[in-house]
């Protein structure tokens, strides 16, 4: 799934620590272990107060809600979280805060109406904490697959990574994984042959990996691909490792249209 801005606008990813790290507990202080075990002790207790807790909550918030229209207040303090968070942002980057400062607002009211037992602000602090770690992610994906972008256009006439091959020649062309694919033509045009393996290595992660096809798609740089995929078929025998792949698959890329998006122009 190729997922848009608006998809990740309605469905933010919030990055969390790994595991040996704690998890969802990132404040914590100790080495890997004692990091652990404090954060599987805070974790209980969490499991434990939303079990004692489910479904008590909400009719206290309900009443608050409906006792007297609250609409205006909500709305002030979405704008007000807003404005804290978001300096100099892109309209993506309000589009995002905006989904934030609604827990953060419902938390504080919570909290100020003694709904719930906490400090006011800690919704608020929350909900900053974890809108920083999502744009933080957003952005710094984007930013590595801008540069993966500008690293294929730099390597595309080394014949080490690309291996220069004429459409509809009938001899495996032999390759290795520190090879990228191929150099050849598609449609009367001169394009990049991306292999999908050596792709996934090349960006390192799957979501760095999904940025940088984005990042093709909408500027228009892929040619050819069949359904679901994205990849297309070459009639161009390739030899990996002793084994002959007939119809291997690629990620068609059009180099004069690559070469023209990354210039410095």
């Amino acid at each position: 799934m190729k997922r848009t801005d608006g998809q990740r606008v309605r469905f933010p990813d919030i990055p969390v620590p790994e595991v040996d790290e704690a998890g969802i507990c990132d404040h914590l202080e100790g080495d890997a272990l004692e990091k652990i075990a404090k954060g599987k002790h805070l974790i209980g207790r969490l499991d434990a107060g939303v079990t004692k807790n489910f479904g008590l909550v909400m009719p206290l918030w309900l009443q608050f809600l409906f006792e007297e229209d609250r609409s205006s207040l909500i709305l002030r303090g979405r704008d007000l979280f807003v404005s804290q968070v978001m300096s100099n942002g892109t309209g993506f980057d309000e589009r995002y805060a905006v989904k934030f400062a609604i827990p953060a607002v419902a938390g504080y009211f919570a909290a100020q109406y003694h709904i719930v037992p906490w400090p006011q602000r800690w919704p608020v602090q929350a909900a900053a904490h974890c809108y920083h770690l999502a744009v933080t992610a957003v952005r710094r994906d984007a930013d590595v697959a801008a540069k993966k972008l500008q690293l294929i256009a730099k390597l595309a006439d080394n014949p080490n990574r690309f291996v220069p091959v004429k459409s509809g020649t009938t001899k495996p062309t032999r390759i290795d994984d520190n090879m990228f694919g191929l150099r050849t033509s598609y449609r009367g045009r001169e394009v990049l042959a991306f292999r999908e393996e050596s792709l996934e290595a090349f960006t390192g992660t799957r979501r760095v990996r999904a940025r940088l096809i984005e990042e093709l798609q909408k500027k228009d740089l892929l040619l050819g691909g069949h359904g679901h995929a994205g990849t297309t078929q070459l009639p161009i025998p390739l030899a990996l490792e002793g084994v002959v792949i007939l119809k291997p698959r690629f990620w068609i890329v059009d180099l004069n249209r690559l070469l023209s998006a990354v210039s410095p122009s």
